[in-house]
């Protein structure tokens, strides 16, 4: 009995320890997305660090954009648009299941419990991640953040500016 109570409390986590497993999260995704396309201009940076730090839940897109310095939702849609980066709420999905990716192969936190401690439905990231990203979070499970992230790279189809100016030229 003392032992199935020692295995309950050694995975029983309090909040401040899930806060600090987020935080780290945080900051792994806040270093590896940038360094995943670093031919964004700093204004893209900003959004991506800015969607970041907002977990990838953006609220209303215009909200959003005016809290991140753009004058309306279609500025900041123009942007993502030459940056080569997806629409804002796809942009969204992507920062989030990363996110959810780097907090399960930490410590193997569910998706179902990471949406639970947010105060949210379940169901509703599973369809998130499967709707806006291609696939089921199993899938993205099994293979894994770094397979993950290179499939976003080649979502945000790399605009090197200087290939295309030289081309141009």
């Amino acid at each position: 009995m003392l032992q199935r109570h020692t295995e309950r409390a050694g995975r029983y986590q309090s909040p401040g320890s899930r806060f600090a497993r987020r935080i780290r999260g945080m900051l792994d995704l806040r270093t590896a997305v940038p360094q995943a396309v670093p031919w964004l201009s700093p204004l893209g940076h900003k959004i991506l660090s800015t969607l970041i730090a907002c977990d990838g839940k953006i609220g209303s897109v215009e909200v959003f954009a005016h809290n991140a310095g753009f004058t309306s939702r279609h500025q900041l849609a123009r942007l993502l648009h030459r940056e080569g980066l997806p629409p804002l709420e796809e942009l969204g999905a992507w920062v989030y299941t990363l996110g959810r990716l780097l907090d399960w192969e930490a410590s193997h936190v569910s998706l179902c419990k990471s949406a639970l401690w947010s105060g949210d439905d379940p169901g509703t990231h599973y369809r998130r991640i499967q709707h806006l990203c291609g696939v089921r979070w199993s899938e993205a499970r099994t293979v894994g953040f770094d397979h993950m992230v290179v499939r976003f790279v080649q979502r945000c189809g790399r605009r090197d500016r200087g290939i295309a100016q030289s081309h141009r030229a």
